[in-house]
This record gives structure tokens, C-alpha cells and sequence, in this order.
């Protein structure tokens, strides 16, 4: 019954069914190459595993079943869970082939990642730069002072209108518009 509704017009088809229209070069019911409307929106498809399908959530393209572009709340431009570049609500975000964080591009961050998403990253604010090999070896470039982090959560050295050389709870030596301790 479903292939007497298919109608051929000029070298088209066209055919309708309970899963929607169907437009091909050849029966399209059967066809593999066509576009299919249906309530949930439209499938221009190449194959069964190649196609791109325009849904009231956005658009998705297929190659050999893979989801390799995504365009909706959310924009991805790659494989789900594989490299990728992803624009979302809070920036663009570029993923490695292992998945990790690369970069970051936010409002009010950009952060660039060397491996694992964590460290070693730069991380640039609205209110200073940090240059970090983990949380403790790092560089930290505020408005006000440059501070060295080598291995400790508190600095061995700062540089601002007030120079401190080695870590305050030691021997240290402070160089300040007045003078040198």
C-alpha cells in the first residue's frame, strides 16, 4: 500500500507515508539517497549513515553514523568526546584528540592548556596573568605586582612598588622607596 502512494513526477519521486514525505530519484520509500520531512523535522540523507538532519533543536551532520558538526545551543564542529572546537554559552572551547581541554576562550578568562586541562596552562583575566607549570610553580602578573611561586602556595619573590626576595617567614631582603632591609 505504501508504494502505490509513491507518485512519480518528471523524474522524481515523491512519497508519503505514516513516517512522513519522501522525496527521491527513485522510489523513495525504498531509496537511500533523499530527503524525508516528517513531524520531527527534515533529513537530507546521502546513505543510512550519511545524512544531515534539521530538527527544532538545532542541526546535526552525520558521516559514516559519527555526529561530526552539531549546530544548536550549543555549536560543535568535530567528533563528540574527540578533538573538537565547541562554542558554548561561556566562550569557545578547543578540545585535543585525548579529549582534554586545550583552550578556552571566555567572558572573562582565557585559559591555554598544555596536555591534561589542568596544568601546565596561561590563564589571562580582566585582573592578571598567570603562567603555570602546576599550583605551585608559577608566575602571577597582577596590576599591581609581578609574584614567583617556585614549589610553595606562598610566593619567593615579588616585585611591585615594594621588592621581596625570598619567602617573608625566612631570610628575606625587602627593597622599598625608602630603603633596603
Amino acid at each position: 500500500e505504501a508504494e502505490e502512494n509513491a507518485s512519480k513526477v518528471a523524474t522524481n519521486y515523491i512519497g508519503v507515508n505514516s513516517a512522513g514525505l519522501h522525496i527521491a530519484e527513485s522510489n523513495p520509500l525504498t531509496a537511500t539517497k533523499k530527503v524525508h520531512l516528517t513531524a520531527n523535522g527534515v533529513r537530507v540523507q546521502q546513505s543510512a549513515e550519511d545524512y544531515i538532519d534539521v530538527l527544532s533543536s538545532g542541526l546535526d551532520v552525520r558521516v559514516d553514523g559519527d555526529s561530526v558538526a552539531n549546530f544548536g545551543a550549543t555549536a560543535r564542529i568535530g567528533l563528540a568526546g574527540d578533538e573538537r572546537v565547541e562554542v558554548v554559552s561561556d566562550g569557545v572551547k578547543i578540545y585535543d584528540p585525548s579529549n582534554d581541554l586545550c583552550a578556552w576562550f571566555g567572558s572573562s578568562h582565557l585559559y591555554m592548556y598544555g596536555g591534561s586541562g589542568t596544568y601546565p596552562l596561561v590563564d589571562i583575566t580582566s585582573t592578571d596573568i598567570t603562567i603555570a607549570e602546576d599550583a605551585t610553580h608559577k608566575i602571577v602578573l597582577g596590576s599591581d605586582k609581578m609574584s614567583i611561586y617556585e614549589g610553595s602556595a606562598n610566593p619567593i619573590a615579588q616585585f611591585g612598588s615594594t621588592v621581596t626576595i625570598g619567602y617573608e617567614a625566612g631570610g628575606h631582603t625587602i627593597i622599598q622607596s625608602s630603603g633596603m632591609q
